[in-house]
């Protein structure tokens, strides 16, 4: 009998961060800064590793910034792959369902 490897995801499916692809990659992450109460954090939903490993963030409106950047304020500390895409595009508010 085979011995089974346990999944590391915790029960929400977040992964450690040790095992995020390094390879520009894009993943979901949970965030917290160093000096951050325990538990306290965010969601960052477009993070990757750059080609030479670098943890970057795409900078988003409130960041004041459109591009992947480095955050070193910023510690990714769990990470999820991103959700599949919809096999059929959902119809606009203009559009009639048949």
């Amino acid at each position: 009998m085979s011995e089974r490897v346990p999944d590391p995801r915790d029960e929400s499916g977040w992964l450690p961060i040790e095992t995020a692809p390094k390879d520009k990659v894009e993943f979901q992450a949970w965030m917290t800064r160093a000096e951050a109460p325990e538990g306290e954090g965010w969601w960052e939903p477009r993070c990757r590793y750059n080609h030479d490993e670098a943890f970057e963030i795409w900078g988003r409106v409130d960041y004041d910034c459109d591009g992947w950047d480095s955050y070193p304020h910023c510690i990714p500390v769990v990470w999820m792959p991103l959700p599949t895409a919809p096999a059929k595009a959902l119809p606009t508010p203009n559009e009639e369902v048949e």
